[in-house]
């Protein structure tokens, strides 16, 4: 029985055994007897005692438990938990590691174990990646390759499949938070891939759109079909739970399946103020057109209510000049009285132009845009004006090819505006 016995402890793995001839168990302690010396591995050691929990050494990615198997230095009374060898050596082996796609990459290729290093004059440069990375391109065969390889080895643990299962199930709808439940991952591991996914779908896009031209060169007419989809984007506050549905216009090449820019019906810029002051303003005009209201239709509509309408003042045109460490301007306006001057300083163009104005309103948001490219471009500025007894906040709008002569239009637009409800806040033009 006695021989049973050991035999059995002789067979039973009580720290984990070297890999590569990496051993990190022994003692750390630099007095003690055994600093680096490794504990034995399938028997009793005289010099080290196992304690803690005493089933098999932990194993890669596994999770800790609440006592770690772990030895005890008899010398010096120290312990520490036991270590995975082979995660070690995978880590060196990562750290460490150095492409070595120096040849070409194509087996049947005359070039395939001819080294770049040595024999440069078989291969020339072929530019960069997008990371920089130096391409090569292969003078026998044509073939293109970089001499650092795409991937890395992979961690252990690692499940390189998990990006193309997430993204197939953000395609299909799936919501985030069941996405998170089911592949076990964390919410910005699912934006990280969102983020790798569309600057694929950018490459991918680009290197489509350059072979446009040439397929479509010979064939005269290009057959376009368009199409309207509908996309349900997930409640915005847990308070309301409405899901909101854009609409977009998508266009393909018929014959080489290319896939045009799709144009959604949403624009950041906007503002949500200033959109529903209009829609309050238009009321419902599919009432006396009996169709839906089309983007040319609404635009006929804006100028009517913000940059052509008659108000208190009109402003004929403007000066800028010095006012020692200010700014001045000068405006010339036209109100119920005929044709005047009004002089004004403040700390900007906006500021100077409300002092010379003498309203009583203050400017809550201030944005320009440019509309058109080159010698065309024009400013377009938003000013949002508040005043006292006014309920809700008033836009103004200005369009000019001079950003100072928009901004001043802009303000005179959004008085205007208020003066409708408040006449008494530019006293000036009474």
């Amino acid at each position: 029985m006695a021989s049973q016995k050991s035999g059995s402890d002789a067979r039973k793995v009580r720290v984990p055994e070297a890999v590569d001839g990496i051993q990190v168990n022994h003692c750390k302690n630099p007095v003690c007897e055994n600093f680096g010396l490794a504990a034995r591995s399938k028997c009793k050691d005289p010099g080290y005692t196992r304690v803690g929990a005493n089933s098999r050494p932990p194993r890669i990615g596994e999770q800790a438990k609440s006592i770690p198997p772990s030895v005890r230095y008899k010398a010096c009374g120290e312990t520490i938990p036991l270590k995975s060898n082979a995660g070690v050596v995978d880590t060196i082996d990562i750290l460490t590691w150095r492409p070595e796609t120096f040849c070409c990459p194509r087996p049947e290729c005359e070039n395939t174990s001819v080294d770049l290093r040595t024999t440069p004059e078989a291969y020339y440069r072929h530019g960069k990646t997008r990371q920089g990375t130096p391409r090569f391109r292969c003078r026998a065969c044509g073939q293109t390759f970089v001499t650092q390889a795409r991937r890395r080895p992979p961690r252990a643990g690692e499940r390189p499949y998990r990006t193309e299962q997430v993204v197939k199930a953000l395609l299909n709808s799936m919501p985030i938070k069941r996405i998170i439940e089911i592949f076990s991952i964390r919410p910005q591991t699912v934006y990280d891939i969102i983020d790798r996914a569309y600057e694929a779908c950018l490459v991918f896009a680009a290197e489509r759109e350059t072979q446009l031209g040439a397929k479509t060169a010979g064939r005269g007419a290009i057959h376009i079909a368009t199409d309207r989809q509908s996309y349900t984007l997930n409640w915005r506050l847990r308070a309301d739970k409405r899901n909101t549905v854009l609409r977009a216009i998508v266009s393909t090449e018929v014959l080489s399946g290319y896939v045009f820019p799709v144009h959604l019906n949403y624009d950041a810029r906007s503002d949500v103020t200033q959109v529903n002051e209009m829609a309050m303003l238009l009321g419902d005009p599919t009432d006396s057109v009996g169709t839906e209201v089309n983007a040319q239709q609404m635009w006929q509509m804006f100028p009517d209510e913000y940059l052509n309408a008659s108000g208190a003042v009109e402003c004929l045109g403007h000066k800028l000049f010095d006012a020692e460490d200010c700014q001045g301007i000068r405006l010339r306006v036209k109100t119920a009285r005929g044709e005047e001057t009004w002089d004004g300083v403040g700390n900007g163009p906006i500021d100077a132009t409300l002092k010379a104005l003498g309203a009583d309103v203050r400017v809550q948001h201030y944005d320009e845009h440019s509309m058109g490219t080159g010698s065309d471009a024009r400013a377009v500025t938003f000013v949002e004006l508040a005043a006292e007894g006014l309920h809700g906040d008033v836009f103004g709008v200005g369009i000019d090819p001079n950003i100072i002569t928009a901004s001043v239009r802009a303000i005179v637009s959004g008085i205007n505006r208020v003066c409708r409800h408040r006449p008494e806040v530019l006293p000036g033009a009474l």
